[in-house]
């Protein structure tokens, strides 16, 4: 069948185009969540890069053959690809199911994830060979196909979204390749029995992904995550959804229940629990209570993340990350009478207030003035007045997070000083507002200090002068818990705590009635001034100045920007202390910028440097710099927008598929107007490259102003918010390819295949080059840099638009 295909069944082709664009994007998002199960959440966004990669290869393959006879046989070559694209995109789920993409062991980490990442890129490189045929091969308007790859591709991020929301991730994998083999059919039909055997391959693994998801014990599960093994049988109930894979577990030998903050006078008890995992390595423990019998968890007196609750008076009790339900346990065993617990994960809701099991396991849910809630923390006390005599922040974020850098910003925008005064606003007179964090080391600084320049940054902001009559620090096992006042810690409220940490055998750290043990944490909590702070950690070998919410990295400690020094720190020391663990991670990064250029350079570009030979230099070079510079930029806003807008839209989930729906489907109508409206003339390209960046620089300088202003609207106005922002941007950033390929195609066609690859390579780089600047100086400066990255392709666009 020949590219008439198209013409006989135009509707069909161009259903087919969007199915295979939407399961392109799916899968990108449904890889992302695998990749934060199965590795460190950092290397997350490594699926992006791997999907432009592999989408790359393919475009270019199609450009490489033969114009003619790729639209003789256009039907069959889209149809055997699509065949290749959903069983490619099974070996792709397989391998990260099977193998452990890393390791403490290095030998296995050089196998494994080139390993994967081949598979994966293999996977996208038949997607990139299915969408280069549809663009440039159909005998149909390119716009209109175009305008259908990017419709489809925008439903997709949706379609992932919702479909994680009912099923796991690796069933929905599953489904998705299920629907790209049936998707062949719509673009070429074989015999009778081809057909039969393709149909029967389609339903085949669909259907797998529909029962795997039914069963309670799932058989394709990841069996190796973050380097460690969990089996079937050490799982007792398992759920995902857009955010975590959630699992509850027996007890782990050895490791007690109720974390390792217990006064050393404590003698340990036989305890009932089991273990909530999130993300399969961050532990919390779900603890067995009847509900009535109170001296079964006297415990709860003993761990120094509870020290808040030996102050006098706590009677209204917020909670920050319900996680199994310990930090509520510990609130209503100490007398508060109203307790509101607030989690961004909906399964541990539901775990302690709706699934029989355990809600009758915890006993949590009915007790009178507690309250359980679904929702992100910053954005629930934004939009609610509440207030409370204490507000407690305990260990909702992970040691996994800690000891990896944690590049994502779930937990991230709770850490920032900005959250911390908004927290700090809604307690009351003489209210509290507690932290504790894992931190081994009483006299280490990292962590400690962290803390410290977040706390007197945020009472510094809101008027307090002497942020060090603030604040009590207490240390016991591997805990260090901060009690932080709205007002001045008053002499009853020292009188409770000292007593406890001498009675408990704590660690005192900080406390206004005596010097800090830390001499830096000292100079910290006597700042004045923003510059004050500075100056108290500026010898410190690593980063722990405050973080905000232009510059959320809390879990990263590294000073990125100092290679050297990251790498030295590197060595020795265990992985899990914090930072060498942050140094380990940002090492990491900076391996994964090296390896995407030069895996970049290898594939993508210097294959086709014969290509150099067919046009002058001075055009090649203008080319050259344009595609790099568009690859660049645009990553940069997807990215940095993705992370901007997670906290405002309450869920970093929404934040994913409102920012890619958006943005591809502006960029889509922008590559359309761009036939209608060509920038074809010296003042149209001068004029659009300079409204751009101009655009991209106002949403650096205004967006934390903005979302400020309008987050305590309805999700709907949020959300409408976040696509009126984007939708400008997306429109103008989407004449740029169509106008490049405009512009370059004039002098030689022959020089696509070079360009393709740039734009790629830049798109691939850019995806992990992107993570290094945010962390480094700031979301902000992120976008000014994708600012300043349109704003000099007006100088190759028109010299381009010389020849």
């Amino acid at each position: 069948m020949d590219s008439s295909i198209a013409r006989k069944n135009p509707g069909g082709f161009y259903l087919a185009v969007g199915m295979i664009c939407a399961a392109v994007t799916a899968l990108q998002v449904l890889q992302s969540r695998i990749f934060s199960v199965v590795t460190w959440y950092h290397l997350a966004f490594l699926t992006i890069s791997i999907a432009m990669f592999g989408l790359t290869l393919g475009a270019i393959e199609v450009y490489r053959g033969v114009k003619e006879e790729q639209r003789r046989n256009l039907g069959k070559l889209l149809g055997e690809s699509s065949i290749s694209f959903g069983i490619f995109a099974v070996a792709m789920l397989l391998v990260q199911m099977c193998f452990p993409i890393i390791d403490r062991n290095l030998k296995t980490i050089v196998f494994t994830l080139p390993l994967v990442a081949g598979v994966s890129a293999a996977c996208y490189y038949y997607a990139g060979k299915i969408v280069s045929l549809c663009l440039t091969r159909s005998s149909l308007p390119v716009g209109k196909v175009y305008a259908a790859d990017m419709t489809g591709a925008a439903l997709g991020c949706l379609m992932a979204i919702g479909m994680m929301k009912i099923v796991d991730a690796p069933s929905a994998v599953l489904m998705i390749a299920g629907s790209i083999i049936a998707a062949s059919f719509m673009f070429y039909r074989p015999g009778i029995k081809q057909s039969i055997m393709v149909l029967i391959l389609a339903l085949g693994i669909g259907g797998l992904g529909i029962v795997n998801a039914s069963m309670d014990k799932r058989p394709i599960y990841p069996l190796w995550t973050k380097g460690f093994s969990l089996k079937h049988a050490e799982i007792n109930y398992e759920e995902w959804n857009p955010i975590s894979r959630i699992t509850v577990s027996p007890p782990i030998p050895d490791l007690p229940a109720y974390i390792p903050g217990l006064s050393p006078i404590y003698k340990i008890e036989d305890i009932e629990y089991q273990y909530l995992r999130v993300d399969s390595a961050a532990y919390t423990p779900v603890i067995k209570f009847d509900g009535k019998s109170w001296d079964d968890v006297s415990f709860v007196e003993y761990d120094v993340t509870n020290l808040v609750h030996y102050v006098p008076g706590i009677k209204s009790f917020g909670i920050i990350g319900a996680g199994g339900g310990r930090d509520i346990l510990a609130a209503l065993y100490f007398g508060a009478k109203r307790v509101v617990a607030l989690d961004i994960n909906n399964i541990q809701v539901k775990l302690l207030t709706e699934i029989p099991e355990y809600r009758s396991y915890t006993n949590l849910w009915w007790q009178p003035g507690v309250r359980i809630v679904n929702s992100e923390a910053r954005n629930w006390f934004t939009q609610n007045s509440d207030t409370f005599d204490a507000i407690q922040m305990s260990l909702i974020d992970t040691w996994i997070s800690s000891a990896a850098g944690a590049f994502s910003l779930m937990e991230n925008s709770l850490y920032t000083v900005d959250a911390w005064k908004l927290f700090l606003g809604h307690l009351n007179p003489e209210g509290l507002f507690t932290v504790s964090r894992f931190h081994k080391d009483a006299s280490a600084c990292n962590d400690l200090c962290r803390l410290g320049t977040i706390t007197a940054a945020a009472l510094l902001e809101t008027g307090k002068t002497e942020p060090w009559r603030h604040v009590f620090v207490a240390h016991s096992g591997q805990i260090i818990t901060y009690v932080i006042g709205r007002d001045p810690l008053t002499e009853s409220q020292l009188d409770g705590m000292h007593r406890a940490a001498e009675r408990l055998q704590y660690t005192i750290i900080a406390s206004p009635r005596q010097k800090a043990m830390n001499g830096h944490l000292e100079k910290i909590l006597h700042a004045r001034s923003e510059q004050d702070i500075t100056n108290a950690i500026a010898d410190l070998p690593f980063d722990v100045s405050p973080t905000t919410d232009r510059r959320p990295f809390f879990f990263n400690q590294a000073r990125i920007w100092n290679p050297l020094q990251v790498i030295r720190q590197t060595g020795g020391g265990m992985f899990f202390q914090n930072l060498h663990g942050h140094a380990v991670a940002t090492v990491n990064l900076y391996a994964i910028i090296v390896f995407s250029f030069l895996a970049s350079l290898l594939v993508l570009v210097l294959p086709f440097r014969k290509a150099l030979k067919l046009a002058p230099m001075p055009f090649i070079r203008a080319g050259t710099a344009y595609f790099m510079l568009i690859g660049l930029g645009f990553m940069f806003v997807e990215i940095t927008l993705m992370q901007m807008m997670s906290m405002f839209l309450g869920h970093p989930v929404y934040a994913l598929g409102i920012v890619l729906f958006s943005l591809i489907l502006s960029t889509g109508v922008g590559s359309l107007a761009s036939e209608w409206f060509p920038l074809d003339s010296r003042k149209r390209i001068v004029c659009w490259a300079l409204t751009i960046a101009a655009y991209i620089m106002m949403l650096s300088a205004s967006i934390n102003i903005l979302m400020g202003a309008l987050i305590e609207e309805s999700f709907p106005v949020r959300v409408a918010l976040c696509a009126g922002l984007i939708f400008p941007c997306g429109a103008m950033m989407g004449f740029a390819f169509p106008t490049g390929m405009r512009l370059t195609e004039r002098m030689s066609d022959s020089l696509t295949p070079w360009f393709w690859g740039i734009n790629g390579a830049a798109g691939v780089v850019a995806s992990a080059l992107s993570v290094f600047i945010s962390i480094g100086f700031g979301l902000p400066v992120t976008l000014m840099t994708a600012a300043l990255c349109y704003a000099l392709l007006a100088i190759p666009a028109l010299r381009l638009l010389k020849k």
